[in-house]
């Protein structure tokens, strides 16, 4: 799975919206935009985005 961080929490580290996307052989990819909640490396909380997530005042928008 690839995921790519686009913009992440101003207040906390450790929220952060992915664009994710899985490689299904000749099938293409599937993509998905969420929120992650990192609880540590191997465990983290998904939740679907808002449709307003770039016009909140706490993302920040990032290129990592």
């Amino acid at each position: 799975m690839i995921r790519e961080i686009t913009p992440k929490n101003g207040h906390l580290n450790f929220k952060k919206v992915e664009l994710q996307s899985q490689d299904v052989g000749a099938l293409g990819y599937n993509k998905r935009t969420v929120k992650v909640i990192y609880l540590s490396d191997f465990f983290m909380i998904i939740s679907p985005v808002e449709k307003d997530i770039e016009k909140r005042v706490e993302w920040i928008k990032v290129n990592e």
